[in-house]
């Protein structure tokens, strides 16, 4: 198995920072019966793929606003063996969301939207293959009466393409 993770990160005095990563591995194994040309043989093998990426991001807008961004997103082959089957299969999600933060006092107020989308493609079995998108909206208040005392209430709904309205 080899992996690569490389992250970068920078930062101003203003407020502003963003953070990025990305990694990919590839793994190969191997296994089934030990002697192969016997007539009981039983190859197996896994060959597996991905790919993935991410950024955040923050920046200062005025006073007590923060503006705050998130994305993902990953891919992912498998070729599979077991004995004289085959499977060939990908899946993938992306991801993104958007915040904004205000902060007054004692009080703190976000709201955000995001969206993840996400697929699965089987090449021999195309009766699980599935793509879906989940758009959201949410949002939070919170109140910290004191160092020891806060209240919080949120709210959020999913607008899953799959399961409906949440």
């Amino acid at each position: 198995r080899l992996e690569v993770r490389p992250r970068v990160h920078l930062s101003d005095t203003t407020g502003r920072s963003l953070m990025v990563t990305m990694g990919a591995f590839a793994e190969d194994r191997g296994g089934g019966s030990i002697v192969t040309s016997s007539p009981g043989a039983f190859p197996e093998s896994l060959v597996t793929r991905h790919a993935d990426a991410g950024a955040t991001g923050r920046m200062r807008l005025a006073n007590g606003l923060t503006l705050a961004m998130r994305v993902a997103a990953n891919a992912q082959t498998r070729d599979r063996r077991f004995g004289g089957k085959r499977e060939h299969e990908r899946a993938s999600t992306l991801f993104g969301e958007l915040t904004t933060t205000y902060i007054a006092g004692a009080q703190t107020l976000l709201v955000g939207v995001a969206d993840q989308a996400e697929r699965y493609h089987d090449a021999e079995v195309p009766r699980f293959d599935e793509s879906r998108s989940t758009p959201a909206v949410f949002l939070q208040h919170t109140y910290a009466a004191s160092d020891w005392f806060s209240t919080q209430l949120n709210g959020r709904c999913d607008a899953s393409s799959s399961y409906g309205t949440v």
